[in-house]
């Protein structure tokens, strides 16, 4: 079998090729400009170019990924702007895309419609009546319209005029209270049922104010909220990997595509590329629930912009310490991508580059 894997810079496609590149062959798609990092992988198989969506039409991109697809059984999209184009087209793709419908993505992505079908969420506020602080923020981390995409974003405000300048700064905002609490998630492959369920906590995010995972550790599930996700799942009908993302007590945000940490997840025992490429092609799935609990896994470069944000330095002796961390980027078993990554980021980002 051949896969097909887009895009190459995140965590999410580097595991994905680390966890299926020995039993499959794994391809990449990477996009020019772009540090893509699953394209030094030696479980990779072949690598290919797109040119990034802000500089080229939609339809210039589709049609190189539709190009390359032919080679290809399955194609993954790993990140929100890729899971939008290849759904949108899906029927030009057949059965290869492990994606939703369209309108289905558009409805999980979408935080103002999601948030309302769980039992805990941070209050939504109408501009009139804003508790401050509280958060403006887009009600997806991306759009595609006109074939074109925009980028949402997320601002903290803390008065009447912080709030004014933020509408119009955010596109489609909206605009919650803001919640505190420890961030933490449950992530899934559901089919009909959740077959394969974990969790984790964080230990560090790269920014100490609030951003993604630079740490986490493995939880036992809680079943109470999983009971609620499934039920939510079902009657929504979906299908597929998907992340919720929760702060302390509260639901924060529905990721219906691998996530960050993914390697966390493998090294732990549960397979979730493997598995959910057996129910895209219709095999049986046994539900396992059972993996290792008190893993700890770091992202090596994103620790260390945690302790420049932080300016915590004493970490710098701490996130070192090899036999007592797991790797977001596996580089006991896969060296180059993070050995290249702590090298290339930091020149690009001082360069003003994106990724």
């Amino acid at each position: 079998m051949r896969i097909l894997v887009i895009p190459a810079h995140n965590n999410a496609s580097l595991n994905i090729v680390q966890a299926l590149g020995r039993i499959y062959k794994v391809s990449v798609v990477g996009i020019k400009g772009y540090f893509n990092k699953a394209f030094f992988s030696k479980f990779k198989y072949k690598r290919y170019f797109i040119p990034h969506w802000k500089n080229e039409p939609i339809e210039k991109i589709l049609d190189i990924i539709i190009n390359i697809s032919n080679s290809y059984d399955i194609i993954i999209p790993t990140n929100d702007v890729f899971s939008l184009i290849i759904s949108k087209y899906k029927s030009l793709f057949g059965n290869k895309a492990i994606v939703m419908d369209y309108d289905k993505l558009l409805k999980f992505m979408d935080k103002s419609y999601i948030s309302k079908f769980f039992k805990k969420y941070p209050k939504f506020y109408d501009e009139n009546n804003v508790k401050f602080p509280a958060v403006v923020k887009s009600k997806s981390s991306y759009f595609l319209e006109d074939n074109k995409i925009t980028k949402g974003k997320l601002l903290i405000v803390n008065n009447d005029d912080e709030l004014k300048n933020a509408l119009k700064e955010v596109p489609y905002p909206i605009i919650q209270e803001k919640v505190e609490g420890k961030g933490w998630g449950i992530e899934f492959l559901f089919n009909e049922e959740i077959v394969l369920a974990f969790s984790h906590v964080r230990i560090r995010e790269a920014n100490p104010k609030g951003s993604y995972s630079s740490c986490a550790i493995s939880i036992p599930l809680k079943f109470e909220i999983l009971k609620e996700i499934e039920s939510i799942l079902k009657s929504l009908d979906y299908f597929g990997v998907g992340m919720i993302e929760m702060k302390g007590d509260y639901f924060i945000e529905f990721n219906p595509r691998f996530w960050g940490s993914l390697s966390l997840a493998i090294e732990c025992g549960l397979n979730f590329p493997l598995y959910l490429i057996k129910a895209h092609i219709g095999e049986k799935i046994e539900k396992n629930y059972n993996y290792k609990i008190g893993v700890v896994s770091r992202w090596l470069y994103s620790e260390i912009v945690h302790i420049l944000k932080s300016k915590n330095y004493k970490l710098l002796f701490e996130i070192f310490k090899f036999n007592k961390y797991k790797s977001f980027n596996n580089e006991h078993i896969d060296p180059l991508p993070g050995l290249l990554e702590l090298i290339v980021l930091p020149i690009r980002r001082l360069l003003g580059y994106e990724n």
